[in-house]
């Protein structure tokens, strides 16, 4: 992992680049597959990666709106978007050859990519967020590991049908957040943990069912928590509340104490 994958401009930099050093004969669903680390004949798995992909430009046109004072205007920072959005038009058209995904961009494009992206992550990059990318491996591994411990816990403890059936689909969609890490980015992850404590925290006989049946459980969640903080993601919280670090962990803790 590196730290193109913290912004949109920068995942959307490292998809083109890939594409425009893959083989020109090669069909592009091939080349995106394979970037993707998606089988090419898994087309649910890979249209889920792609539908992700073409999310990203308008997230980084909108992030680089935010920006406050550039020292680039900001038509510079956005100039790279309408190409890439030409070349991501080849999602209905996997079997294209990928030479002709290319003719719908250049190197310039790269290189207005990899600028905007040193921008956002200006805006983005705190001094607690993990950058090492053996440490990012090692936390992305953690969190898929707790997610389906998750599931497993869900399938084992006895919870009640729909308790246990909400577990496994949060819990699954954090794996599938890590496995789309590339394109969605660590904020794809929180999004998908959010969602888990909604349901978990916020639904009263959720929580007490779990809390009584499967303790465990909620200690996992808030080592998921950790690990999110540690990619340097927010968590949000009811009433506009939004926590970092410590405080979140501490949000989240006075809400799982330790089992008996």
């Amino acid at each position: 992992m590196n730290s193109h994958h913290f912004n949109p401009a920068g995942r959307l930099f490292e998809f083109m680049t890939v594409t425009w050093h893959s083989q020109n004969t090669q069909s592009i669903g091939a080349t995106w597959a394979g970037y993707l680390e998606v089988d090419l004949n898994d087309r649910s798995k890979l249209y889920a990666a792609l539908s992700q992909v073409l999310l990203l430009p308008d997230k980084a046109r909108s992030d680089i709106e935010a920006l406050a004072n550039p020292i680039l205007p900001k038509s510079q920072l956005l100039r790279p978007f309408d190409q890439v959005d030409l070349a991501l038009e080849y999602v209905g058209s996997l079997t294209t050859q990928t030479a002709s995904v290319k003719e719908k961009f250049h190197q310039g494009t790269l290189s207005d990519l990899e600028t905007a992206s040193a921008f956002l992550n200006g805006r983005a990059l705190s001094s607690d967020r993990l950058e090492d990318p053996e440490q990012i491996d090692d936390t992305l591994q953690t969190i898929r590991r707790l997610a389906n411990e998750i599931m497993e816990d869900a399938s084992t403890a006895g919870l009640a049908p729909d308790v246990a059936r909400l577990l496994v689909e949060y819990a699954a969609a954090i794996v599938r957040a890590v496995d789309f890490y590339r394109i969605a980015g660590p904020e794809g992850i929180a999004a998908e943990f959010e969602r888990m404590l909604g349901g978990v925290l916020w639904r009263p006989s959720a929580y007490v069912e779990v809390r009584e049946k499967s303790p465990s459980t909620l200690s996992k969640i808030a080592e998921v928590s950790k690990n999110v903080i540690a990619l340097g993601a927010l968590a949000t919280f009811p009433a506009d509340l939004l926590l970092k670090g410590a405080d979140v962990i501490s949000a989240i803790e006075q809400f799982f104490p330790p089992g008996p």
